[in-house]
């Protein structure tokens, strides 16, 4: 009985033993679960006809032996379901893709869903899912108005070709209207056409637009057709036309559209000047040549300095401008030839330039030792070979 009961406490003693064996024994150790790399995918980009795929491996956990992205039309691409391209490079960090989007792409703003993923000895890791927006066939930009008159401006815009496969646009031009978001048909378009010798090329294109009402805010767009009549619209810009009462009682006639060289406006004075109680005066300096003037725009005021530094005859155009004042303003010039034909074109339907005899205004423009240059509002030209000795009507101008 004792031999039992000993033989019986031995075996349950061996069967606990058997049933603890592994516990602490490192031959045998519990299996390690699999850490995978953690992707985020990032904005993709289309830079110069191309797409550019972008994510980070923010943690390499047991490592990758590939990585890439996947899209597709549904939410949450995978790699063996939709379209996908293999990335370059190993380990964490950021890392991207770049190839011709027309390769796998559908252009025309579709919407894609797209994933980083990597491939590891367990399956398919993935990042984030975002979407992407293709680019349109072409793309357009309105860029700023310039040379702005009361009733004229010269629109300018560009116009580039998203695929290699679609070249010159079927029309190109641009909409305006008083109210934004103009297009072609809910407001008023003119195109290239008959402007230029291709007015269907891609890059930049501009077009002087006429019949603008004064003093007025307008938008506008650039716009293009492709030959399937399909229309794309540039961005948005707007201006205000010339037209204005000025700080001196007279009207800003003119507006560059930007500041450059300190000025952005010119502004005309009130009133013709007078000397002495005529309403003409002489140029000056007749046979002394004062040389280096110009005929541009934004030349009338060194012309003017110009003129005083050699010629100082009193009574003369440049001299009267240079000592007229009102309202305080006492920074006026004889405008330059180009200056002063801006100043009449601005005057239609806006206001009022006596075309009586004398019709005629002298510019600050020399022509030679004799003669300077002048403008006929009757017939709306430049006149320019008009002897200094002559005597003129005058408008000065200022700018600012």
């Amino acid at each position: 009985m004792k031999k039992i009961v000993l033989f019986s406490l031995f075996l349950l003693i061996f069967i606990g033993c058997s049933s603890d064996s592994s516990v602490g024994n490192p031959g045998n150790p519990e299996p390690t679960p699999a850490v995978p790399p953690v992707l985020v995918t990032l904005a993709t980009t289309f830079p110069s006809g191309n797409i550019q795929f972008n994510a980070t491996v923010q943690s390499l956990g047991d490592g990758y032996h590939e990585r890439g992205f996947c899209w597709g039309y549904n939410t949450n691409p995978t790699k063996d379901l939709t379209n996908y391209i293999a990335a370059d490079g190993s380990g964490t960090g950021n890392f991207f893709k770049i190839t011709p989007y027309t390769d796998i792409l559908d252009l025309g703003g579709r919407v894609y869903n797209v994933r980083a993923y990597a491939v590891t000895g367990n399956g398919i890791v993935y990042g984030n899912n975002l979407t992407m927006t293709t680019p349109l066939k072409y793309s357009l930009a309105t860029t700023a108005v310039k040379e702005i008159y009361t009733n004229r401006a010269s629109f300018n815009g560009n116009v580039i070709s998203n695929d290699s496969h679609y070249g010159n646009v079927a029309e190109k031009g641009f909409c305006y209207s008083t109210s934004p978001n103009p297009s072609l048909t809910n407001g008023t378009s003119v195109n290239m056409t008959g402007m230029v010798t291709d007015p269907n090329a891609l890059g930049d294109y501009s077009r002087v637009v006429q019949g603008l009402i004064m003093n007025t805010v307008y938008y506008v767009r650039s716009y293009g057709k492709d030959y399937n009549g399909e229309v794309f619209y540039g961005n948005e810009v707007s201006f205000k036309t010339a037209g204005q009462i000025g700080a001196s009682g007279g009207y800003v006639f003119y507006d560059k559209g930007e500041t450059t060289n300190g000025w952005r406006y010119l502004e005309a004075a009130p009133n013709d000047l007078t000397y002495n109680g005529s309403n003409v005066m002489t140029w000056g300096c007749y046979g002394s040549i004062i040389g280096q003037t110009q005929a541009i725009v934004g030349s009338g005021l060194e012309n003017t300095l110009r003129i005083l530094s050699v010629c100082t005859n009193n009574g003369t155009a440049a001299k009267v401008c240079d000592a007229y004042s009102v309202n305080g303003l006492n920074d006026w010039f004889l405008p330059s030839i180009e200056e002063l034909k801006i100043f009449y074109l601005s005057s239609v339907g806006a206001y009022t330039i006596p075309t009586a005899s004398p019709r005629e205004y002298w510019s600050s423009t020399e022509k030679n030792m004799d003669q300077a240059q002048s403008y006929d509002t009757q017939y709306s030209s430049i006149n320019e070979w008009e002897y200094k000795s002559y005597g003129k009507k005058v408008r000065a101008i200022r700018r600012y």
